[in-house]
């Protein structure tokens, strides 16, 4: 007798299915495949996982079945010929749904090893649409990567420029330091030194150094990212008391620095082009 049959009986009675795989599976190993598609416990389990494992598992917790899946879906797999293909595809859907469901860390290489599955294919293409550190995860060692919830529905985000000008300011600032990384709206604290200067700042300029921000700064990358130039676009928004008391304060910090700020503005506003800014950007870097 190749089986303990009794004993493979009662596991099926129990729906031990892990079990049944392991010592159905163990067996099967040292016997010719002929042997094993005419075998009759073999045909008896092969019915009862194509007739009974999923409407069974179906009906347990992820947990239980997450459990279930792993120490069973190799087993089944590797005798995947016993089975029929419909058994075989839905058993691959069946835990490729699960391993999603769960967010199991074993997803993506179950989506690698059965990429020709439909349902691989949609999960992949979902993934790297919705969480694509999931993917980076997976393909790097000793990387952590995680990313904040999103839900459906348009992202609750700005632009980054308040108004044309801006923009075309910026844009020039781009075409003009082809070598050179100009930022926009730079944190002041980001790019000059407070304890070389705090001595000198008042206790309302120490309290705007660290939250008022420069238009646009130019960064040397040869210099390890050093900020050689400082950009600000000045219009009629800076007119009010309290923006002129603000560029004021700013002014006065530069200086403390030892470092040139500029400011730009256009006597039109309606004029403001990126050809306008280059011309201008040009003029004052060129000598």
């Amino acid at each position: 007798m190749l089986f303990d049959q009794e004993k493979i009986y009662q596991m099926l009675h129990k729906k031990d299915w892990i079990k049944v795989c392991e010592n159905m599976f163990r067996t099967s190993k040292d016997l010719e495949h002929k042997d094993l598609v005419n075998d009759p416990m073999v045909q008896q389990v092969v019915h009862v996982f194509e007739t009974e494992f999923f409407s069974h598992t179906d009906n347990l917790s992820s947990k239980e079945r997450l459990h279930i899946f792993k120490s069973s879906v190799f087993l089944l797999e590797s005798e995947k010929k016993l089975f029929s293909k419909k058994f075989n595809l839905k058993l691959v859907e069946n835990y490729l749904e699960l391993l999603y469901e769960t967010q199991d860390k074993g997803l993506m290489s179950y989506i690698s090893t059965h990429s020709q599955h439909p349902l691989a294919k949609k999960l992949l293409k979902k993934i790297n649409k919705d969480k694509p550190e999931v993917i980076a995860n997976a393909r790097q060692e000793k990387t952590s990567i995680k990313s904040t919830p999103v839900i459906s529905g348009e992202p609750k985000t700005i632009s980054l420029f308040k108004s044309p000008q801006e923009q075309y300011f910026f844009d020039a600032m781009r075409n003009c330091f082809h070598t050179y990384l100009p930022y926009p709206n730079v944190a002041m604290s980001s790019i000059l030194d407070y304890k070389k200067i705090e001595s000198f700042l008042t206790q309302q300029e120490k309290d705007f150094f660290l939250k008022s921000v420069i238009d646009c700064v130019v960064f040397d990358p040869a210099k390890k990212y050093l900020p050689i130039h400082f950009f600000e676009l000045d219009s009629s928004f800076h007119d009010n008391i309290k923006s002129k008391m603000n560029d004021k304060m700013k002014k006065n910090i530069f200086k403390k620095a030892n470092v040139k700020l500029v400011s730009i503005r256009l006597d039109d506003p309606s004029k403001a082009s990126v050809e306008h800014f280059q011309e201008i950007i040009y003029d004052l870097v060129r000598y």
